[in-house]
């Protein structure tokens, strides 16, 4: 089973948070803080992706050259995007 970048995101947090409060380095209140911001980069992310499938799938039906570079300049500062959330989910 492919394991996606929510899941081992989540993974990576839980396992953080805990050996950061064993440590007595973080509070509960710092741990749910720092859930729901990695949730929220979570969900932008499968957005991100979702739009870029849809673009995509434009892109494909897509015949006037003006109309896919308009698709294609999209798609760039999709993929841009991407990689900046992706960075910041370990």
């Amino acid at each position: 089973m492919k394991v996606g970048i929510a899941e081992r995101a989540d993974r990576l947090v839980a396992i953080l948070v805990m050996k950061f409060i064993d440590q007595g380095k973080i509070s509960l209140d710092d741990k749910i803080e720092l859930n729901h911001r990695m949730n929220v980069l979570n969900e932008r992310l499968d957005s991100l992706k979702l739009s870029r499938s849809r673009l995509l799938e434009q892109l494909e039906r897509a015949r006037r050259p003006a109309h896919r570079n308009v698709l294609l300049n999209g798609l760039k500062a999709l993929e841009r995007e991407i990689e900046e959330v992706s960075v910041k989910v370990p």
